[in-house]
């Protein structure tokens, strides 16, 4: 499965727009920006799948996403090695940096998709590219991705145009190549 997040950034609120390829599948808006924020996303019918929160700290925020039932919290473990916790009461989210612009994102230690985000930003507009196994919980996950972005980037309007190199530091594991989405009952690992 393949999502498309565009992030605009303005001076009162950042906005996210999630599209399958073709169609807006998920919108968000986050209200506050780099010291406090709430963040919703909205299906295209206008209902609040999840909320995130963040909670500030003096060294490293955490973010709390309220998900229909559940709530997880996710953790910036390592920004320097680019690795990120997501927890709930049954499942363990990771994701983890690698040269360049990729992530991978595990469930329970088990590669569920991966996102890259684009070398270009421009008008205070990053893209990023998600792949993800067709059962994977596509509003959780942009909750992270969004979370993360947050983390990174802050509220900034007014850098016009920006060229991202990725990470250059060292990273936990290379990038799996040869991950390919797939369905949760496939006998591959």
């Amino acid at each position: 499965m393949f999502l498309e997040l565009e992030v605009v950034s303005s001076f009162f609120a950042t906005k996210y727009y999630i599209n399958n390829g073709e169609d807006l599948v998920y919108k968000g808006v986050n209200s506050w920006g780099w010291l406090f924020s709430n963040t919703l996303i909205h299906n295209s019918s206008l209902n609040t799948l999840a909320s995130v929160n963040k909670k500030w700290s003096i060294y490293k925020p955490t973010y709390i996403i309220k998900h229909g039932n559940s709530t997880s919290i996710l953790q910036i473990k390592s920004s320097w090695k680019g690795y990120y916790k997501c927890s709930n009461n049954t499942d363990v989210y990771q994701l983890i940096s690698h040269k360049g612009l990729k992530t991978s994102i595990f469930l329970n230690d088990i590669q569920i998709g991966y996102y890259e985000q684009n070398e270009l930003e421009w008008l205070e507009t990053r893209k990023y590219q998600i792949h993800l196994n067709p059962d994977a919980d596509q509003p959780l996950i942009c909750s992270i991705i969004i979370s993360l972005d947050n983390y990174k980037n802050g509220k900034d309007a007014d850098r016009g145009t920006t060229f991202y190199v990725g990470k250059l530091t060292p990273e936990i594991k290379p990038f799996d190549e040869s991950w390919r989405p797939k369905n949760k009952n496939d006998n591959k690992v």
